[in-house]
């Protein structure tokens, strides 16, 4: 690196990019075995019978405030007897969207290739 040739501000430039690269990696590395090696969502084709089949059943629906099923899942209603996987997979979502795992790889990824 600290080469006569270069000067210090190329030799500086060098040594920034190389432990740029390094810590950018790193965050890739370890967003990508934190967040995404889990599979844990199901089909599409699971997702949409549980839709078309319970989510909208006016028998599954809360008789108190007449409120559906899939109202209930999205609303992360804490009383569920059924459905439990679906509010799961709903929460698993809404924490990679508001633990900053998805908007920090968003950000790298806008910073490398921006």
């Amino acid at each position: 690196v600290w080469l006569p040739e270069l000067g210090l501000a190329g030799s500086s430039m060098l040594l920034f990019s190389f432990t740029m690269n390094v810590c950018l990696q790193l965050i890739f590395g370890f967003i990508a075995v934190v967040s995404l090696t889990v599979d844990s969502l199901p089909s599409v084709s699971s997702a949409r019978n549980w839709r078309l089949a319970a989510a909208h059943s006016h028998i599954l629906a809360d008789e108190s405030t007449w409120t559906s099923l899939v109202s209930r899942v999205c609303g992360g209603d804490a009383s569920l007897v059924t459905s439990t996987q679906q509010a799961t997979i709903i929460e698993e979502i809404r924490d990679y969207q508001t633990n900053s795992r998805g908007s920090v790889l968003c950000c790298a990824v806008l910073f490398v290739w921006a």
